[in-house]
């Protein structure tokens, strides 16, 4: 061992007690030994999640890309006869801009410029651009349609090599705190943002439970902000955009899924632009591209739903006071804004990031002590996990394999779903949660 190595091990022993004092006293100055303990209580079943891995079956594997490959590869084809280009000019923005221009067609997009942070019109061939070029007509939609299409292709196939399976299981690096607000992520591969129609590749030799809260964060919504309307229509297991959008839209007579469904889909727009602190500008391609109804639309929900703003107005003036937001309790998982120092751009980050981690922090909140209380379950059926085990969650959905007869495996899921329930039950006192669950050989939607 070196001198150098001999002062790094010194210093290891010297800075380790002062450290764990001082990170002990913020954790009680700012309240957050509860978050604490949840997060090391569901340490171990991240490390059991990335050990066991996930099932994929390679039969479905090697047919679902062979299918994309082949797709890819006419569309390829196809597009560089027609634009008479190499594929690297097709795959590279600023050679495929100026094939268009030169066909004719220039597509433009509103971008931020990255050094002066304004928006401004530019040309441009992102998806924006071209989505944008599609919807005003002319000769060439079909074409920028098809240049859609080979995008999205591109896109899927590139899933093929982080979802490669080793003895039938692939393995991923999950962060347990991956984002500001609490939320996991998992990267190598990412299989959080796995599209739907490949979940069925994800095929076990047992069965697969999928787990997952109904319409979360708009409970826990409904919850904070106290708003009787929201808190009556989960009580009463209505539809909560259809619901909202009759209060909304009272001459309109029924909203649902079938009934004037748009005014459903406008409304579910606004109510996660809501959560996410979109302004009309974000919503207005909802309404057919018009800023201001959509700006009337959220005039509107603020009038309708009166808690929701004055909980906003809250949220936001308690994050800038504080300089952090914390969830709901018990956990009160904070988020720091050391940054804030009264500039204006503080105001929107205040509203827009302080009040969506409440929320979403929140939901991260209570999908871990779900975690913590379903793993510890299936330690009872079987301490070696072989039989039983969590294999990846989604936000807030959790995913078991089960390798119990199917009749044992139908009272594991009612014992998931009650679990999942008692630990929604220790953060939302006001309003009911639901639990849905699919028992598959496949990780189901």
């Amino acid at each position: 061992i070196t001198e150098r190595q001999r002062e790094y091990a010194k210093k290891d022993t010297l800075y380790l007690e002062p450290l764990y004092k001082s990170l002990e006293e913020k954790l009680d100055r700012f309240g957050l030994r509860a978050v604490y303990d949840l997060e090391c209580k569901v340490l171990p079943v991240f490390v059991a999640m990335e050990y066991n891995g996930l099932m994929i079956g390679e039969k479905e594997y090697n047919e679902l890309f062979t299918e994309l490959e082949t797709k890819l590869a006419g569309q390829r084809n196809e597009l560089i006869r027609e634009l008479n280009c190499t594929g690297t000019q097709l795959n590279t923005p600023t050679q495929l801009l100026d094939i268009l221009k030169y066909k004719g067609v220039c597509p433009t997009a509103r971008i931020k410029d990255p050094k002066t942070k304004q928006w401004d019109i530019k040309e441009s061939t992102n998806n924006a651009a071209l989505t944008q070029t599609i919807s005003e007509g002319g000769e060439y939609v079909d074409l920028l349609k098809r240049i859609l299409d080979y995008r999205e292709t591109f896109k899927l196939y590139g899933y093929k090599e982080g979802l490669t399976p080793h003895e039938g299981r692939v393995h991923c690096s999950f962060r347990q705190i991956g984002t500001d607000t609490g939320r996991v992520s998992c990267k190598e591969p990412n299989l959080q943002q796995v599209p739907q129609r490949f979940r069925s590749i994800f095929q076990s030799r047992g069965y697969v439970i999928t787990a997952d809260y109904s319409n979360c964060e708009m409970r826990i919504l409904a919850e904070a902000a106290n708003e009787t309307a929201m808190i009556d229509a989960f009580k009463k297991g209505e539809d909560i955009h259809s619901y909202m959008a009759m209060l909304m839209f009272p001459d309109k007579g029924e909203i649902s899924k079938k009934v004037n469904k748009h005014l459903r889909d406008q409304q579910k727009a606004i109510n996660f632009g809501v959560l996410y602190g979109a302004g009309a500008v974000k919503l207005k391609d909802d309404f057919g591209g018009d800023e201001l109804a959509a700006m009337q639309a959220l005039d509107k929900f603020h009038n309708t739903f009166r808690k929701v703003k004055a909980y906003q107005e809250w949220s936001k003036e308690d994050t800038l006071k504080n300089k952090y937001s914390s969830t709901l309790a018990p956990f009160n998982r904070k988020r720091f804004f050391p940054g804030f120092n009264g500039k204006k751009e503080d105001l929107g980050i205040a509203n827009r990031e302080g009040t969506n981690h409440r929320i979403q922090g929140t939901n991260a909140d209570m999908t871990k002590l779900a975690m913590v209380y379903v793993h510890d379950h299936l330690l009872g059926i079987d301490p070696n996990l072989h039989k039983c085990r969590i294999v990846n969650v989604v936000h807030d959905e959790i995913v078991v394999e089960s390798f119990l007869s199917k009749e044992e495996t139908e009272d594991l899921a009612r014992a998931v779903k009650e679990l999942m329930l008692k630990a929604a039950g220790e953060i939302l006192k006001k309003v009911p949660m639901e639990v849905d669950y699919v028992i598959s050989d496949c990780w189901a939607k």
